[in-house]
């Protein structure tokens, strides 16, 4: 049975493969990547509830970044006067938040920003992209839930601690917010065309954009894989238009999300449209788990005999630069323990001497 480094071997080598499938999927698309420092200042307009802070030299606190999206907004809105918009970025970077109990304190994610871009249009491109880079990791599984905060919020206009409870997802203080329970509306969840088609949404001044995106990812073929949500609600405290959560029938929680967040950059001083989203790359790599994983390693091992070690590192060499793995072994082993050291690192292939040995699939 493999031990516990290992594991974590082999989640280390599924995460990078997966960031680089997604960093190409993300450079197709036109976005470019960015990074922003660990370390960020805490007195700006991020919401730095449960992150880890710390105090420099000078007295001022900063924190371990625990959110991506607003110290992008800051670097933009505060750097990037005169650049190209839309500015179209993205970024695989680890951010920190306190957890209660076992829970994950460090989390890898991948997201993409689309910064001075306003309108439906922008919106489906960000649900387009994200539905992009889901098929590309093997996720195309995944169903993707979306809501508009405006037409959320006028459907629980009046009712006291509505939005705390949908945010909560607390039902039950839900329906206590509302005389005679929550309007229909409000509880509905169906696909794009059902949404479309359904005259009991409120399409009013509030609604008419997300109804717009949905119109444009039908017509693109690209709606199979979405629901409607009217009641959806996403954290962050900065969303002011379209919200959406990725899910996978494997998990039960939402492995990323994101929306609109057009109040964001005002916040620095650079007052711009946005909307951007995120992918848990933990997460994710639990659902390509469970759903027959990524592809094994493969390759071979290539155990030369003795005096023979410098012809292997040659042929080592040229077969890297041909494209395949190759692991090489210079210890003494017996053919079996050969074998199973190979399949233990995920080789296709074993090479000792003049042999040469191909290994059943695990």
């Amino acid at each position: 049975m493999p031990g516990a480094l290992d594991a974590a071997l082999g989640h280390a080598a599924a995460r990078r493969r997966t960031e680089s499938l997604l960093a190409a999927t993300f450079a197709a698309w036109g976005y470019a990547e960015v990074d922003v420092p660990l370390l960020q200042p805490a007195d700006g307009g991020e919401d730095f509830g449960g992150a880890y802070r710390v105090i420099d030299q000078d007295g001022a606190i900063l924190a371990l970044r625990p959110d991506l999206t607003g110290p992008i907004a800051r670097l933009v809105a505060t750097e990037d006067e005169g650049g190209p918009r839309p500015r179209r970025l993205f970024y695989l970077a680890t951010l920190f938040r306190r957890a209660a109990g076992d829970g994950p304190r460090e989390i890898p994610q991948a997201g993409a920003e689309l910064i001075g871009a306003a309108g439906p249009e922008a919106d489906a491109e960000a649900l387009a992209l994200c539905l992009d880079t889901l098929a590309t990791i093997g996720l195309g599984a995944c169903r993707i839930a979306v809501g508009h905060m405006g037409l959320m919020q006028s459907l629980v206009d009046g009712a006291a601690g509505a939005e705390a409870a949908l945010l909560r997802r607390d039902f039950v203080a839900l329906a206590r917010s509302f005389r005679g329970g929550p309007p229909a509306a409000l509880t509905w969840r169906g696909s794009v065309a059902a949404a479309l088609a359904r005259g009991g949404l409120p399409w009013t001044e509030d609604g008419a954009p997300l109804r717009r995106t949905l119109e444009l990812l039908r017509d693109a073929g690209l709606g199979q894989r979405v629901d409607v949500e009217p009641a959806l609600c996403r954290p962050g405290g900065y969303y002011t238009g379209l919200v959406f959560e990725v899910s996978h029938p494997a998990l039960a929680q939402p492995i990323g999300g994101g929306g609109r967040y057009d109040g964001l950059l005002a916040r620095y001083g650079g007052a711009e449209p946005a909307v951007g989203f995120a992918l848990d790359l933990d997460l994710a790599a639990s659902a390509t788990r469970a759903q027959a994983g990524l592809p094994v390693a493969g390759g071979m091992l290539l155990a030369p005999e003795p005096g023979a070690e410098a012809g292997a590192l040659r042929q080592a060499r040229e077969l890297r630069q041909a494209g395949t793995r190759v692991v090489l072994d210079f210890a003494a082993r017996t053919a079996a323990e050969r074998a199973a050291y190979a399949a233990a690192l995920g080789c296709r292939e074993v090479r000792a001497g003049g042999e040469r040995m191909v290994l059943p699939w695990a």
